[in-house]
């Protein structure tokens, strides 16, 4: 398309540029023409449109706020040089904003109060977990038992049921990601209008890395203290665990045998 002519409204237009798929400012928009003005437009007397809205690139080397302040004198200018207009009856002034605040900016409130909810579920799905953990470590006192007898170190037990929680932790975030990839393609499709932007929005190599060091690091929090607790269990477990299987039956002396439960 790029140098070709096209016809919009009984008028030539000369193709100069392509916007890349999924750009959404402003919203709506489908082509682009140069803004021309007419004399009348710049003269003095033609002073009623207010609503220009200008897109543009801060000089390398000038900080935000020092542009902002250009444009506050330049408002302060254009009101002294123009008197006789009414500029301070309504106020008049350029305001200066950041373009992702105007893109995004009424929605990341929402947004960080998205994400602390999805922060707390997390912490409440992970606190289940390490429950679940401590009971099956209760169950596997006689095993642990066992592997201290055989000369299994603590640290080494430690290790062992750490690996376990990790192994858990990362099989769960692999699901996550799986259901966040569908999620992400449902969101989009009810959420273009909505959620500026949110169609450039996609799973990348930072967010995949976020997501295996969250479920490295809540694999290790959440499985230290069920591994702590299981490896503090003595080699005597086995006796006691010898003494309550062996309460269940007697074996008299006589031909009949009968079991107590």
């Amino acid at each position: 398309m790029l140098g070709k002519t096209v016809i919009i409204n009984s008028r030539s237009y000369t193709v100069v540029g392509v916007t890349p798929a999924g750009f959404q400012f402003p919203t709506g928009a489908e082509m682009w023409t140069p803004l021309a003005f007419s004399k009348d437009d710049l003269s003095p007397n033609s002073r009623g449109d207010h609503g220009l809205q200008v897109i543009a690139r801060i000089k390398s080397g000038i900080s935000f706020e020092q542009a902002r302040s250009d444009m506050q004198a330049l408002s302060q200018r254009i009101i002294e040089q123009n008197p006789a207009y009414p500029y301070k009856e309504f106020q008049f002034r350029i305001i200066m904003n950041p373009l992702l605040d105007e893109l995004a900016g009424d929605i990341r409130t929402a947004l960080w109060i998205l994400m602390g909810a999805v922060g707390f579920v997390l912490l409440i799905a992970c606190a289940n977990v390490a429950n679940l953990l401590l009971a099956r470590a209760t169950a596997r006192e006689r095993e642990i038992a066992i592997r201290t007898a055989l000369g299994a170190g603590r640290t080494r037990l430690i290790r062992q049921l750490l690996t376990e929680s990790v192994i858990l932790a990362l099989m769960g975030s692999v699901v996550g990601i799986l259901l966040a990839r569908w999620g992400l393609s449902a969101l989009i499709r009810i959420g273009s209008v909505s959620f500026p932007r949110i169609a450039g929005a996609h799973v990348d190599g930072r967010v995949l890395a976020f997501t295996m060091l969250i479920a490295l690091g809540t694999g290790i929090l959440f499985g230290l203290v069920p591994a702590l607790q299981a490896s503090h269990v003595h080699p005597d477990a086995l006796k006691e665990g010898g003494t309550r299987s062996q309460r269940g039956c007697r074996f008299p002396t006589t031909a009949s045998r009968s079991c107590s439960r």
